[in-house]
C-alpha cells in the first residue's frame, strides 16, 4: 500500500511537471491547450490506475506469471479508451497542425515511459523474491 501511494504521487507529479514545462515552453495560448490539457489528465490518470492496479494483483499468487500480458492488454484498453473518448478533436473534418498532432504524443509517451518504469520495478521485485526461495 505504501509502494502504490509512493507510485501514485510520482507519476502525477511527473505528469503535472511534464505538463507545466510543455505548456509553458512549447505551446501558445489558444483552443488546443484545453485539448491539451484532458490528454494529460488522462493519460497521467490512466497510468497511476494502471501501475495500482498492476501493484495489486502482484500480490495474487496465482496472477504473478499473468502480470505482463495485463499489463499489455491494460495498454491496449487505455489507447482504445483515449481514441473513443476523444475521437471528435483526433478526427476532426479541419486539419489540425501537424505540431499539434505531434504535441499529443508527448504526454503518451511520457506517461508510458514512467508506466514501464514502474511495471519493471514491480516485475523485478517480484522475479527477485522467486529466485531467493
Amino acid at each position: 500500500m505504501k509502494h502504490s501511494i509512493k507510485s501514485l504521487f510520482v507519476i502525477l507529479g511527473v505528469g503535472a511537471v511534464a505538463y507545466g514545462i510543455h505548456t509553458k515552453f512549447f505551446l501558445e495560448e489558444g483552443p488546443f491547450l484545453d485539448f491539451l490539457s484532458r490528454t494529460y489528465f488522462f493519460h497521467f490518470i490512466c497510468s497511476a490506475l494502471l501501475v495500482v492496479g498492476i501493484q495489486a494483483l502482484s500480490t495474487v499468487k496465482s496472477l504473478v506469471n499473468s502480470l505482463g500480458i495485463a499489463y499489455l492488454a491494460a495498454l491496449f484498453i487505455k489507447m482504445g479508451l483515449f481514441v473513443l473518448l476523444f475521437k471528435e478533436p483526433l478526427f476532426a473534418e479541419e486539419e489540425t497542425p501537424k505540431s499539434e498532432l505531434l504535441s499529443l504524443l508527448i504526454p503518451f509517451f511520457i506517461s508510458l515511459f514512467v508506466e514501464v518504469y514502474f511495471i519493471a520495478k514491480i516485475l523485478m521485485k517480484i522475479d527477485t523474491s522467486n529466485n531467493i526461495r
